[in-house]
């Protein structure tokens, strides 16, 4: 599987569909950071049409599609006495290894996988014990869409020397083993011994009816941006394939490199590695049956929660950070607002009260230097028409210094999320928790 965490350069021969005959050299480059390039280069006067597809042959033999929206009308010909050439670069959305695909194929399903996607479902350091099996860890039935999540193990073959990896220090009981392992392999010659290297866990989202790749890839996408939820920081998709049902052949499986990109701060954030028994929300804690569909129906409703989440890059300027403060104040005020909570300081103070854990209400507390959650909801109206209001006087801006409007913006965003997990069907307990490990540290 192509590991989209890391760098990738390929060399290629690409062309047109149409055009095969104008075949033309190019090096195909990858990384999480810049994204998909294609750097071509051809000589002679002839002329390439811009188009959204183009098909390629790598230097090692396979077949791959690139989709994408390719002017190679914006690149210049280079003149040298009497040689002609034509060099630029153009950025692909897609690159499906394996096959030419049409622009318009459809596909059945998307299979992926993430950072912390195991440790979510099983203790950090007992992969050993997780069990090989082809069946699903996981079955979810959504609006035309099957989500399902399953362990993938790769394996080294071994032969008849699985006796020799396996032993017992006890003499007698090795002795026994050997002597079965051995008699197994005489009675079953054909059942090659492997063994297993590592075991990774991925996700499947299937749909009722085949759809694009990029309705697949928005789709995979739902279920990372839960997750950068669930963990509190930026996941990216990674180990992406496609599965094509053929009549004739079966399903046919592509791997799929994108052209998305990240900020370089925000990926070595989110290639943290989490703690499965100290992180707030694992599989014991949740019922993803619950929370995946009714996730599905709201997401449209939290998508700049979801983006502050996605593009964290653990640093802020003043510029940043009143435009995160104004942002989750409004979301508070109509939280609050739902809630019934529609006086001048109550449509902050009501949503706080509900969705904030008690040690999360006494830290806003103790930054504004207050012991009333009314006093807290004033401190937060007043910084909010501050930033928000050119000319209005500065008075609780003077008050709170850029590290006090962070932090607080902080916390509003975490009753925020309080708000959706509950939602989700998440309990009170699991999200109070949530919430106390994600304080500020200060």
């Amino acid at each position: 599987m192509i590991d989209l965490n890391e760098t990738h350069k390929w060399f290629a021969e690409i062309y047109a569909p149409e055009s095969e005959e104008k075949r033309f050299s190019a090096e195909i480059s990858y990384s999480p950071i810049k994204g998909l390039s294609v750097d071509f280069f051809f000589s002679g006067a002839r002329d390439v049409k811009d188009t959204n597809i183009l098909f390629g042959v790598s230097s090692e033999g396979k077949l791959f599609t690139l989709i994408g929206d390719f002017k190679f009308s914006n690149s210049g010909y280079f003149f040298n006495q009497s040689h002609t050439t034509k060099r630029g670069v153009v950025f692909a959305t897609f690159l499906i290894w394996g096959a030419h695909v049409k622009g318009d194929q459809k596909f059945n399903s998307i299979y992926f996988s993430f950072e912390n996607l195991k440790n979510f479902f099983y203790l950090n350091g007992f992969e050993d014990a997780i069990p090989n099996s082809r069946d699903p860890i996981l079955q979810v039935e959504c609006s035309n869409t099957k989500v399902t999540a399953f362990n993938a193990g790769s394996f080294q073959f071994v032969g008849n020397g699985i006796e020799n990896i396996i032993h017992i220090f006890d003499e007698v009981e090795n002795t026994r083993l050997r002597d079965v392992l051995r008699n197994h392999l005489i009675k079953f010659p054909g059942a090659a011994a492997h063994l297993r290297t590592g075991i990774k866990t991925r996700f499947g989202v299937e749909c009722d009816e085949p759809e694009s790749l990029s309705f697949l890839y928005d789709k995979a996408n739902l279920i990372v941006d839960l997750f950068s939820l669930f963990f509190y920081m930026p996941v990216k998709l990674n180990e992406v394939s496609v599965c094509l049902e053929t009549e004739s052949n079966g399903p046919a499986v592509y791997e799929i490199c994108t052209g998305y990109t990240v900020n370089q701060s925000t990926f070595e954030f989110g290639s943290r590695e989490i703690n499965h028994r100290q992180a707030p929300i694992n599989n014991h804690k949740i019922d993803l049956g619950v929370t995946i569909p009714k996730w599905f129906d709201i997401t449209d409703q939290f998508r700049s929660l979801v983006a502050s989440v996605q593009g964290e890059i653990l640093s802020r300027n003043e510029h940043t950070a009143h435009g995160e403060f104004v942002l989750f104040a409004t979301q508070i005020e109509s939280i609050s607002y739902d809630l019934g909570g529609k006086k001048q300081f109550s449509k902050y103070s009501t949503a706080i009260s509900k969705f904030g854990s008690l040690q999360l209400i006494e830290h806003l507390k103790r930054i504004c230097g207050t012991s009333s959650i009314l006093d807290v909801a004033k401190n937060i109206k007043y910084l909010r028409d501050e930033i928000a209001h050119v000319g209005r006087p500065k008075k609780y801006l003077e008050i709170h210094n850029l590290t006090s409007v962070i932090d607080i913006s902080h916390l509003m965003q975490l009753v925020v999320i309080g708000f959706l997990f509950s939602r989700l069907g998440i309990s009170t307990p699991v999200i109070s928790q949530y919430q106390d490990y994600h304080l500020p540290k200060r």
